[in-house]
């Protein structure tokens, strides 16, 4: 996957961490922000030290090119062919989770997503969070590990 062409949705400032974490299958990624309004010239900076290219431009269309890849087409016409295109949305909470944040001080964090410390340990004690609820959004191939180190700390 390391000479592949990467691509990464990223409908806000907090997913461009995220997007950072690809860099490790792949130096050639690109962050579609879809002409978001929260890119300004920190965030352009942010991503440049990530390493990380942003393209702004608003997205029209996904057209898949003979099964194997997508082509981005964009409003103006123009295209961008990826392998694999990443999308992480923003978090929405179930009705639970909204009771322990306004009655509780379960912290989320400007995502959507729980926050919780190292341990997977929520701002509620006794409470974690795994996954993709949780503010430290793990892959596929990183949950397992990840989740089983944390129960070391509960």
């Amino acid at each position: 996957m390391r000479d592949l062409q990467l691509a990464n949705y990223v409908p806000s400032a907090m997913l461009l961490e995220h997007a950072g974490r690809l860099l490790g299958c792949s130096s050639d990624l690109t962050a579609l922000t879809n002409g978001a309004d929260y890119v300004d010239d920190a965030v352009r900076a942010h991503a440049r030290d990530l390493g990380i290219v942003l393209d702004e431009r608003k997205i029209a269309r996904l057209d898949g090119v003979d099964g194997q890849r997508t082509q981005v087409v964009f409003e103006d016409g123009s295209v961008r062919g990826v392998d694999f295109l990443f999308a992480h949305t923003e978090q929405h909470q179930t009705p639970i989770v909204q009771a322990l944040v306004k009655g509780h001080g379960l912290k989320l964090d400007d995502n959507g997503s729980i926050v919780v410390n190292d341990f997977k340990q929520t701002t509620v004690d006794g409470i974690a969070a795994f996954g993709g609820v949780a503010a430290t959004p793990t892959s596929a191939l990183e949950s397992r590990r990840s989740d089983s180190s944390a129960w070391d700390g509960i």
